[in-house]
């Protein structure tokens, strides 16, 4: 791979003054050359590798996927080509809601009222020949006849099978689905004006689309990746997507983690400190403020926009009550425990935890405002109290470790999406750097920096078949 992207490169440097277009366009395939860190980052190489070695099983994937897409889109083609179209623009806008009524259910001349014949000239032959054909009377032929546009009402359409498959792709990433189904709703016949709910039906093939292609044959390719590395693991202890310094760094922290060593307190001579030791390590305490840090969780979320003066009154006292128990709290096991106190880590988090929330009430007692980011920042510090729960629950504490574990894995992956990024913000760079600022493409989405390309890459999916 370093061969060629070298190789990719040096052409291209001696090909710097050519004029032709194809030239320049190959020259957005500079930007692979951030590629060979993958051959120099261990941890990047196994990831890359592991995911060539489910292409195999994707490729089954894919096949499965296609299949599925080409069933829906058959049956939508059959029943939706050449519907996806209305009459619109500014002139359909400005008739009256009879004109446009009549649009979608145009009648012949002879069936027209004297004021529905005056919506046209007499004597244009456009309009004889319309209303003088054998042929059907459509919204098409009457749309224009107003002089408005007939024109697609959504991007997307079912009017043969590879277009259909494309749209059905896109549903699959959620994005847009629910306007390809209320049109396909409001579809009626070819060359016809869209009737709101005219099909109703058609939404419940949707949503089953939904179910089958979405959450089931589109996270096969999850389940193959997973099964992939699931066997990988077995082969390398579970260490394949890390690299050696990595699996140090992992069997360190296991052992840590697999570690139960109990610290032998020495008990304090003075009488009062020697009580608050034994208060402080006492599990009742533990109990009794696992049950506060409940109860004030349920009391913060219990607030609400518009609520009265004296329910937010309620409040306040009520986060005063709690602040001054995890106050006491804090300062009982200071005084008891002393300096072992401050060799526990999640002690020193509780510590800040009190210390921001004491800062806020005196904050909001003593002259300052409710609102504003100031009292958000301080009454934020409450939340962290939540925390607690996982330093008291072993379950919790379990999660909390494994993705403490997991965190070289995901650096590597990690590392590996923002070089898939920059490459394709590269690219875009090069490709798309002078397009005009448009509807779409704006001040705060194009492509005329890395760094604003790499902002639209990550926000592209929503909508991403627009751009």
């Amino acid at each position: 791979m370093d061969f060629v992207i070298t190789a990719t490169a040096a052409f291209f440097m001696f090909q710097g003054s050519s004029q032709f277009k194809f030239v320049k366009t190959l020259r957005t395939f500079r930007a692979l050359r951030p590629l060979r860190m993958i051959n120099r980052n261990p941890g990047l190489k196994l990831v890359v590798s592991s995911l060539i070695a489910s292409i195999p099983q994707i490729v089954n994937v894919i096949m499965v996927c296609l299949l599925v897409f080409m069933i829906f889109s058959i049956l939508a083609v059959n029943n939706l080509k050449g519907r996806f179209y209305s009459c619109q623009g500014d002139v359909f806008s400005a008739l009256s809601s009879a004109q446009q009524a009549f649009i979608a259910s145009p009648r012949l001349w002879t069936n027209l009222t004297i004021a529905e014949q005056n919506w046209f000239d007499h004597s244009a032959s456009e309009v004889l020949s319309v209303f003088s054909s054998d042929g059907p009377l459509t919204s098409r032929i009457v749309c224009n006849l107003f002089g408005a546009t007939w024109a697609k009402t959504i991007p997307q359409n079912f009017d043969n099978v590879i277009h259909g498959i494309q749209t059905f792709f896109e549903m699959t990433t959620t994005e847009g689905w629910v306007t390809i189904m209320l049109t396909s709703v409001d579809a009626t016949e070819i060359d016809m004006q869209p009737i709101q709910n005219h099909h109703e039906s058609w939404a419940f093939f949707f949503i089953c689309f939904i179910l089958v292609g979405t959450f089931f044959v589109m996270q096969l390719f999850v389940g193959v990746v997973i099964e992939n590395f699931n066997n990988m693991k077995e082969k390398l202890d579970g260490t394949f997507h890390l690299s050696q310094i990595q699996r140090e760094w992992l069997n360190i922290n296991e052992a840590m983690l697999n570690l139960r060593p109990v610290r032998k307190l020495k008990t304090p001579l003075h009488t009062t400190r020697r009580a608050l030791f034994r208060i402080a390590l006492s599990p009742t305490l533990e109990l009794l403020i696992m049950g506060c840090v409940l109860l004030n969780t349920v009391f913060m979320a219990m607030d609400y926009f518009g609520e009265e003066d004296l329910y937010e009154t309620g409040l306040n006292y009520l986060n005063y009550f709690f602040s001054g128990i995890f106050a006491l709290e804090a300062t009982v096991k200071i005084i008891g425990l002393g300096k072992y106190y401050w060799k526990e880590p999640w002690n020193i988090f509780d510590f800040i935890v009190v210390l921001g929330t004491l800062f806020g009430v005196v904050y909001q007692m003593f002259g300052g405002s409710s609102v504003g980011t100031a009292a958000s920042t301080v009454r934020s510090f409450r939340v962290g109290r939540l925390f607690r729960l996982v330093h008291s629950a072993p379950s919790l504490r379990q999660l909390f470790n494994t993705l403490l574990i997991t965190l070289p894995s995901l650096a590597n992956i990690g590392g590996l999406l923002f070089l898939i990024f920059f490459i394709y913000a590269a690219m875009g760079v090069q490709l798309f750097a002078k397009i005009k600022f448009g509807e779409l493409i704006t001040s705060t989405a194009n492509f005329q920096s890395l760094l604003a390309a790499m902002v639209t890459l990550v926000r592209t999916f929503d909508p991403y078949f627009i751009f």
